[in-house]
């Protein structure tokens, strides 16, 4: 077992370059990194971060936490740097049932909130049960500061303007390709 933090963008490198022999030369720049050695012998991860999401286009209004950070904590992100994941914004529905045979509680949907961040230990809480932003204002200031320069680089969403004829009752009530 690896507790390596390893994210599927990472197979195709590891793969090529781990399991295969081959190298990335030629390749764009990947945000996955080749994990080989962490699998197999155990190493440290050369991945350090993974940004889970930035979704500028679902917006929450809460208590804003902008500190010294500049990201807009009204947007639905989630960062992942080391141990620490900070998610901002509406968090969604929370709703997770456990395997019977676990013996876990599930963890059913909480009451709206004003709250706009959240921060987790991941190792010490892998279920995120635990919000410790306020204890950990310097790690929320940090990685508010990292969600701010992929904010700055991102490709901004396109959300199409609806199209009628996608319609599934237009197409025997099966979601298809319509054009």
């Amino acid at each position: 077992m690896s507790e390596a933090f390893i994210h599927v963008s990472d197979w195709f490198p590891t793969i090529l370059g781990g399991l295969a022999g081959g190298n990335l030369n030629g390749t764009k720049p990947l945000d996955g990194y080749n994990v080989w050695n962490a699998i197999v012998n155990g190493t440290f991860s050369p991945r350090t971060e993974l940004l889970h999401n930035i979704d500028p286009l679902i917006l929450h209004v809460g208590k804003s936490f902008h500190r010294k950070a500049a990201f807009n904590t009204s947007i639905r992100a989630a960062l992942r740097i080391g141990d620490w994941k900070l998610v901002t914004g509406d968090p969604g529905i929370s709703v997770w049932m456990p395997p019977p045979e676990s013996g876990l509680k599930p963890i059913l949907p909480v009451e709206p909130t004003d709250k706009d961040v959240w921060l987790f230990n991941i190792s010490a809480d892998p279920y995120e049960k635990v919000d410790v932003s306020d204890t950990n204002p310097d790690v929320v200031d940090l990685i508010l500061d990292r969600m701010q320069d992929y904010y700055n680089t991102m490709v901004p969403p396109l959300w199409p303007n609806p199209d009628p004829n996608c319609d599934p009752a237009k197409h025997g009530g099966v979601w298809g390709p319509w054009v």
